[in-house]
């Protein structure tokens, strides 16, 4: 190493982007370390952050060692910076601030191939989907890797399906058809209700909201086999934000009535919106509440979500995708869901 050409900076100024250090490789320091022989860091500006692209090892060691600067070089490669800014996220998420966090990351070899692995995977799941999120999944993210999907039900992309055999096609006993579009949050118009109405926050705790909803909900849908205690699951959910379900209540003489009601999730590990129900009474319809529903949903989801995705059914006579695409949603996904039993 030349050391007329290397920059010593302090430890607490690099950021890790790796949460796990093999303790194999750090024993292999402990037992021959020869700084004439030590490469630098490599680290690259990201954001706010001076990251660590590699050598997180080597770092460890020199903080088990007492150093107070490291050696460090510019990185000169163009690597994927997005999964690298997930990487420095996650290291936040796990207590990782600085190199001087490295010696509580040490783990045996066996642990660090198992969990350093799948988690590299997981970062490039999360990838794939976040550059394009509808085309990847006929779910968000969140469903994806927690629903357990049984074995009669099978999934295709519009793509997928077009290449089936009509024999295939034939022997499923029932085939649903769904869009998922996404809306990327600019462009955003502030609506306000015409005079009379008014947005409410779904109380959580009120017997009486969930009933409303429910009942927004059965009038919408004449198949649906939504309960309350089902609604009352949502509520558990790791996606579930407060603000996010809403009515539109009409005020007659002082009393309030739902004429609508709407409801979405956000995925904080994913930065997703998602909505869910946008269900508007039969005799309101055709007014513009539908619009407002989505338009205050993603004006309420524009401060901490980075887009928004929905599916609907392609055959519903409603035509939701009319709406969405008034409401800003681009791209036009296909899914095929085909039940073998």
């Amino acid at each position: 190493m030349d050391k007329n050409n290397i920059i010593w900076i302090e430890v607490n100024k690099l950021h890790p982007s790796q949460f796990y250090i093999n303790e194999d490789s750090i024993n292999f320091l402990r037992s021959k370390f020869d700084i004439n022989l030590f490469e630098p860091i490599p680290v690259i500006k990201l954001d706010e952050h001076l990251v660590m692209t590699d050598g997180h090892t080597r770092a460890c060691y020199l903080v088990e060692k007492g150093f107070d600067y490291i050696p460090i070089v510019e990185e000169t490669q163009e690597l994927d910076w997005e999964a690298y800014r997930i990487n420095v996220q996650d290291c936040e998420k796990k207590g990782i601030f600085s190199a001087l966090d490295l010696t509580k990351c040490i783990v045996p070899k066996d642990e660090f191939q198992i969990k350093w692995d799948t988690y590299c995977d997981d970062v490039h799941d999360r990838l794939s989907y976040l550059r394009n999120p509808c085309d990847y999944s006929a779910l968000p993210y969140w469903k994806e890797i927690t629903f357990n999907k049984p074995q009669y039900i099978k999934i295709y992309n519009e793509k997928e399906w077009l290449q089936l055999s009509e024999d295939i096609k034939n022997k499923f006993k029932r085939i649903d058809k769904f869009f998922r579009t996404k809306h990327p949050l600019t462009q955003i118009d502030i609506l306000e209700l015409p005079r009379g109405y008014e947005f409410r926050t779904f109380n959580p705790d009120s017997e009486e909201d969930y009933d409303l909803a429910l009942e927004i909900i059965k009038l919408s849908y004449d198949d649906t086999d939504i309960t309350k205690d089902i609604l009352k699951g949502y509520i558990k959910s790791k996606v579930y934000d407060e603000s996010l379900w809403i009515f539109i209540d009409e005020i007659n003489n002082g009393k309030k009535l739902p004429v609508a009601f709407g409801m979405a999730d956000f995925d904080p590990l994913m930065k997703e919106g998602i909505l869910e129900w946008i269900q508007v009474l039969l005799e309101y319809r055709g007014k513009g509440f539908g619009t407002f529903l989505v338009k205050e949903l993603l004006n309420r989801l524009k401060t901490k979500a980075e887009f928004v995705t929905v599916s609907g059914d392609c055959n519903n006579k409603s035509n939701p995708i009319k709406l969405y695409r008034k409401c800003g949603f681009i791209g036009n996904s296909i899914w095929y869901i085909a039940y073998e039993e």
